[in-house]
């Protein structure tokens, strides 16, 4: 990377690197809220989904299917998201800036947030019991590959009581995964569509915490286009290199669309879970700490959802 010699160019590169810094330490304080799984208080908008959702598909043994299936993709956006800072050194050591690993973490944190978001933002129940039924079948498919894999890696290699608690295992997971798939009507959306989706949601929905942003730039087109372009450093395509350039500013101004988008999918998808997890009596699980500047979205959003 050559660094600009006009002055004023130099200067947009180290406000937009300001940007990124300061993106990426709110990005840091969502961590401890990724580090413990939220249980929905009783009485919440969650905890009634899950006791619908076992009523209705008891078979597949889960008393927290929706918040549980809900809640992990949110997990994982803040882990991915909240390790982005410390790969960022100061900028006079622009060499040892991580870029793609900047970019693929916040494209990963898109996906999972997005998830999150795709799960939950219908105010209609039967809807969010059907999108994670959905999901949840796609897991268990998973997992029976996972196990098939498996069977094959590990023959011959391990004992006998093993190997069969291990097919009994997969079983299970092929039995769920029909049990869910024939219990919704909804597909699967793919991550470039839950992406779309949620960014629509977002812009429709503007989280309290960061109105001007999302009026600013636009969360659904600014997320479809980061999305190919972090979805292509994780490929390796070397498009991504010629259309930022080499004198730095398409690289940082890439870097600080990306993370702001991934902050603020994490964010919602944070904000939007614990909306839904709010009732009158706690639960009797650990509860999660998230910054206090998501508190006046969680109330607009929780209030949204209890006058439906």
């Amino acid at each position: 990377m050559q660094p600009p010699s006009d002055p004023f160019a130099k200067l947009a590169i180290l406000a937009t690197y300001g940007r990124i810094v300061t993106r990426a330490k709110q990005a840091s304080d969502l961590k401890p809220w990724g580090l413990t799984r939220r249980v929905p208080d009783r009485g919440s908008i969650l905890a009634e989904d899950d006791l619908r959702a076992f009523e209705l598909i008891p078979e597949l043994e889960d008393k927290f299917l929706v918040s549980s299936t809900a809640v992990f993709p949110a997990m994982a956006a803040t882990d991915n998201i909240s390790a982005i800072a410390p790969l960022l050194p100061h900028i006079s050591n622009s060499t040892s800036l991580h870029s793609n690993a900047v970019m693929n973490l916040c494209r990963t944190a898109m996906e999972s947030a997005a998830r999150t978001i795709w799960l939950l933002s219908p105010k209609d129940r039967e809807t969010r019991r059907q999108r994670t039924t959905s999901l949840a079948g796609k897991e268990w498919h998973e997992q029976t590959i996972y196990f098939a894999h498996a069977a094959n890696l590990h023959k011959g290699r391990i004992s006998p009581e093993a190997e069969t608690q291990r097919a009994e295992h997969a079983a299970q997971s092929m039995q769920y995964r029909d049990i869910a798939e024939a219990s919704t009507t909804i597909g699967f959306d793919r991550p470039t569509k839950a992406i779309e989706l949620a960014g629509g949601w977002i812009d429709d929905n503007p989280p309290a915490h960061a109105r001007q942003e999302v009026a600013k730039f636009g969360v659904q087109q600014l997320a479809q286009a980061t999305y190919c372009i972090t979805s292509s450093t994780v490929h390796g395509y070397k498009w991504v290199h010629e259309h930022v350039g080499d004198d730095g500013r398409g690289l940082f101004n890439s870097l600080a669309d990306s993370l702001a988008v991934a902050l603020v999918m994490t964010e919602s998808a944070i904000a939007l879970f614990e909306a839904q997890s709010a009732g009158e009596v706690p639960s009797n699980y650990p509860r999660p700490i998230y910054p206090d500047r998501l508190e006046r979205t969680i109330r607009e959003w929780s209030r949204a959802y209890l006058d439906e």
